[in-house]
């Protein structure tokens, strides 16, 4: 009878680190994020996962070891099309901010103290599309956004559609 028991406990245990595993991969995102503590990408950043590009900070930093007065972060993914399709992304911040993809620069937002927000269109080509953000937070509000859909999607840069940097090296865009 203790014999069946303790396997049954170690099949509970072995069920629910399972799931804990899962859902610890899920939650960290395929954004990859690179925060400095000082407005020009230097220094030995902090890093982080995260699912969406949506962050509004107001006038605190996301960790405490960044100066309220300034930081500098860094975000990037792949973005995987499957078939021929124009993107309208939509690109804002407080704060200085550009996006690249493909390593061209597709919108620049100043740094006003208004959020200044970008609608661009692309014409994307099937394959991997390496998505990247930099932001300078020199202004007393910290905020960065970028979205994007298409005709055949509402939310283009959902986790089924964006893939981790470094696994996105096998497949490029054309």
């Amino acid at each position: 009878m203790s014999a069946r028991i303790n396997k049954g406990i170690l099949w509970f245990l072995f069920i629910v680190a399972f799931f804990l595993f899962l859902g610890f991969q899920y939650s960290r995102g395929p954004w990859r994020g690179f925060y400095y503590a000082n407005r020009s990408f230097e220094g030995k950043p902090i890093l982080s996962r995260s699912r969406r590009l949506l962050f509004d900070w107001g006038e605190e930093t996301p960790f405490t070891e960044l100066l309220t007065s300034g930081f500098s972060a860094q975000w990037d993914t792949c973005l995987r099309v499957k078939k021929p399709e124009t993107v309208s992304f939509s690109f804002g911040s407080y704060s200085s901010a550009t996006f690249y993809m493909d390593g061209e620069l597709v919108a620049f937002s100043s740094g006003s103290n208004l959020f200044n927000d970008q609608i661009v269109q692309r014409d994307l080509f099937p394959g991997m599309h390496r998505l990247q953000v930099n932001f300078i937070k020199n202004r007393r509000l910290g905020a960065v956004r970028l979205a994007a859909r298409s005709d055949s999607s509402r939310d283009v840069l959902v986790s089924r559609n964006l893939v981790y940097p470094d696994a996105c090296r096998e497949e490029r865009a054309p």
